[in-house]
């Protein structure tokens, strides 16, 4: 099962993690944030609820998205234009329809009380 991780990361540690991938240590499909909002940013709205359409499909036009969410066609036109800005859905070759190219898809953040 091929998963994609969406996470929170420091740039500093986004560099780190690519001088290691150039080194050949697997890193895994993930897409980095720099914080959290920005993460629930590109995953709110109707943006989940879309991402989950395309996981349980191969491939769906932006029309059929829309039927299948109960939604209007240009939200969920500007909805998939978000997650495909960031990686994690597709368009087809040529150009028509929208997929997840993952079996699955992990949200990784964390909230903590700061210490003084």
């Amino acid at each position: 099962m091929n998963t994609l991780t969406l996470t929170v990361m420091s740039r500093a540690e986004v560099t780190r993690r690519a001088l290691a991938a150039m080194n050949g240590e697997v890193q895994g499909e993930i897409v980095a944030f720099n914080s959290a909002e920005e993460l629930f940013d590109t995953l709110g709205g109707g943006r989940w609820a879309l991402l989950h359409a395309l996981l349980e499909s191969d491939k769906l036009s932006v029309r059929e998205l829309s039927r299948k969410l109960g939604r209007d066609v240009k939200a969920v036109h500007r909805d998939a234009t978000k997650l495909r800005d960031a990686g994690i859905i597709e368009a087809g070759e040529d150009g028509r329809g929208l997929f997840c190219a993952f079996d699955k898809v992990h949200v990784d953040a964390t909230a903590a009380r700061l210490v003084a």
